[in-house]
Order: C-alpha cells, then structure tokens, then sequence
C-alpha cells in the first residue's frame, strides 16, 4: 500500500495542476456580459467567481503560485520514484532521471495544461463556477504568499513599463479591439470608435470638409435680416462673414451674437455686423485633423477656414466634423450616394464627387458642348456642379436638362442641395 502512495500523490497533484491551468482561461476568457450576470447573482459560487474576476492580480498570483507549487512537486515525486525504480533493477541513473523528464514534461502538459485549457475554453462559464468553491479553499490557504506576489509584480511592473515597455503599435490595437468584439467584450459600435480613433490620425483637413460650393457664407454687406433667416434656415451656429468675395474671409458671426438683437427689429436693421465679428482660424488643407482637433481645443473654437496653397478659400471645418470621423455617422453612412431608380434614372446624393458619379454612372459632367458647361468650373461634388448650373439656389423639384440629363432637385436643407434626381436623356452621356 504505501508503494502506490507516490503514485497517487502525483495523479492528484496532476488533477490540481489541471485545474489551475483551466481556471486561468475559463476566468480570463468570460464575457463582459458574462461577469455582469456573475456580478449580480445571489449564488455563492457565481459571488466567489465575481470576486475574483474584481480581483485578478490576486487571483492569477495565486493561480500562479499553485500551479508552480504542483509541477514542482510533481517533478520531484517522479525523480524519487525514477531514482527508485533505477537502484531496484539496477539501472543506469542518469538514464532512469532523463526518462522520467521526458515522460513528467508530456504528461503535464498533455493532462496538466493543453487539455484542461482547451475544455475551459470551450466551456468558461460552466468550468469557473465549478471550480469556484475549491479555488477559494486554495486562495485562504494561499493567500499570504499570493498577496506579498502581488505586490511584488504590481511594483516590477511598474519599473518595467517606464523604463522598457514600447507602446502598442496602432494594428495590433485594433486587432485587440476586433478579437475583443469577437469574444463579446466590445459592442460593434465601440470598435468602430476604436478604429475610428487610430485612423483619424492620418486624415487630412481637405478630406473632411465642407467645400466652399457647399459651404454656407455671407457678404459682409448683408442686411441683418437677411442674416437671421438664413441661420434659421439653415440651422448653423456659425457663418463665415466675407468681404467682396469668398476668398476674403473676414470674421466669423456666431449666431447668438446676431439673435439677441432679434426682439428689436429696427435696432438690428441699423446693427453694424462687423461689430460682431470674431476672429476667424484659417488652416490649411494639408492640415492633419489630430493636430487641427489640439488647436480647436487650445483656442477654445468650433469652426476653422481651409485654404488652399493659393491662399483661396478651399471650405470649412468643424468641431462636429472632426468628431463624426472618429465616432462616424450612422445615419448618413447607411445610407447609399446612388440610388438606381429605373434602367436611367437615379437618386444621387449631393455629396458624391463627380469623379465617383462619373465612373459610378458612366457618364462625363460637364457634357461637352453645352453652354451650360461654361457657367462655372468651381465644383468637386454633384451638389455644386448642378448650384453651377442653375446660376443660384434652386427650390425643391425644379429642373433643368443639359444634352444628355434630366436634373431635378430632391431635396434642400438650408442653402445645400442635399439630393438630386438625374435621368439619361441621350446615349450621348
């Protein structure tokens, strides 16, 4: 009988080396949805599974210290057992020791460490609330030791990142943030924020903003009122104020600058708009948005004028711009710039290029030989090529046809053509 005890010692210390590795995964590896439920639970099992999950410096120390004590212990149990076997039947010692390193190294880790964290894996949620009341016991036994470990590993590791550790390059973030979404501890939509953030580092000004067609301004000489019903139309905070033409920006006019004068009508028909004026942030378009993004924080504004290596007016800029390209705007990229109504007729979006809506469509804007084609060449989106065309600010559902289109506007906000309706009218296009 006590011959067979070393053996049993190992079987057993074999099972508690199975289960520190299978709780290390089963624990680490729960869903976010998956600890809350543990979290709020009246069982005992799922309060100690919580517990730990609040503590795992704690947990994984002890869990460490454990499974270091067992394959100790079990490698020495083998080489009594093999020193044993070699003296009875007279074999070479070095041999019996490298054979049973051989056997002890498979044998832990085909039953003491692949196996067990392959099931746990398979089975988090079952494994960690199981094995929770044992690991408790473990963890009151252990708990000196894995207390002065975790602190210990708590204090190197602080040394350890100030002096060495690299940050994270900006792919392996967001492969952590598609695994995290994978495993259920991140919603879609917070990955996509992730992304968002790390991609917006190499976005350009000229590439987010509102071009000068589609911008809304107005002439310094505007009359007050003019003014006021244009932010009511519109619905912007903030105008652009220019004098003689476009390229010469001048201020910018907030909205609740000019909108306490409104209960007074005759003094904001006599209000001097200049007055009003606040000094305009001009970037060029080359700009990258991170650095843009400091500057609107630093100075404490929302709106900025792009120009371009002229020094024209190329657009604007936002704050909400800037913040829509990191968190992304679901509604509106939902949405598809073509919609095919029939085999040639279409519902395009008034922000799409003319160079996408030309390779999209098939189609060459402006047509050659139209006059209407001469009226203007200022224009990147359809929005602005068919502003250009009209020659001023078109109502809802007017149209007008060049050699080869049907155009109608569908829809208007503000001053910006939103959609527009084309229709082929000739083979020409």
């Amino acid at each position: 009988m006590v011959s067979i005890l070393p053996y049993i010692g190992l079987v057993v210390l074999l099972a508690f080396s199975a289960l520190f590795s299978g709780s290390e995964v089963a624990y680490f590896s729960l869903p976010a949805s998956v600890r809350v439920r543990f979290a709020s639970s009246h069982s005992t099992r799922d309060r100690i599974v919580a517990w730990f999950l609040h503590h795992p410096n704690r947990f994984l120390s002890m869990l460490l210290i454990g499974n270091t004590v067992v394959n100790t212990s079990i490698a020495i149990i083998a080489a009594f057992l093999a020193l044993d076997i070699a003296a009875k039947h007279r074999f070479d010692v070095s041999i019996a020791l490298a054979v049973e390193v051989v056997v002890v190294t498979i044998v832990v880790l085909l039953l003491g460490e692949i196996t067990p964290k392959v099931v746990a894996a398979h089975n988090a949620e079952r494994f960690a609330s199981a094995v929770a009341l044992i690991l408790l016991v473990i963890a009151v036994i252990l708990y000196p030791f894995s207390e002065a470990a975790a602190f210990l590993s708590l204090q190197l590791g602080k040394r350890i990142r100030s002096r060495t550790a690299a940050p994270l390059e900006d792919e392996e973030i967001k492969l952590l943030a598609d695994v995290a979404t994978e495993r259920g501890t991140l919603y879609a939509h917070e990955r996509e924020i992730i992304h968002g953030v790390i991609d917006f580092h190499d976005v350009k000004v000229r590439e987010i903003m509102t071009s000068r067609v589609d911008m809304v301004a107005v002439q310094l000489t505007t009359p007050p009122l003019e003014i006021v019903e244009l932010i009511r139309a519109s619905g912007y905070s903030r105008v652009p104020v220019y004098k003689d033409s476009i390229d010469n920006i001048v201020g910018v006019l907030y909205a609740k600058d000019i909108l306490k004068y409104l209960p007074n009508k005759k003094r904001l028909e006599k209000l001097d708009i200049s007055r009003l004026l606040r000094e305009p942030m001009f970037v060029p378009e080359t700009t990258p948005i991170r650095a843009l993004l400091r500057d609107f924080q630093k100075n404490k504004i929302h709106l900025a004028i792009v120009v371009d290596e002229y020094g024209g007016t190329a657009g604007i800029i936002t704050l909400q711009d800037i913040l829509e390209e990191i968190v992304g705007e679901a509604e509106e990229e939902s949405m598809n710039l073509i919609t095919r109504i029939s085999e040639k007729e279409f519902l395009v979006d008034g922000r799409i290029t003319l160079d996408e809506l030309e390779k999209e469509l098939g189609i060459k804007l402006p047509p050659a030989g139209s006059e209407l084609a001469s009226r203007g060449t200022e224009y990147d989106t359809i929005a602005g090529f068919v502003l250009t065309l009209f020659g001023h600010l078109p109502h809802r559902g007017e149209e007008i046809r060049t050699d080869s289109l049907s155009i109608s506007v569908e829809r208007i906000q503000g001053r910006r053509i939103r959609s527009i309706r084309l229709k082929v009218i000739s083979e020409r296009a």
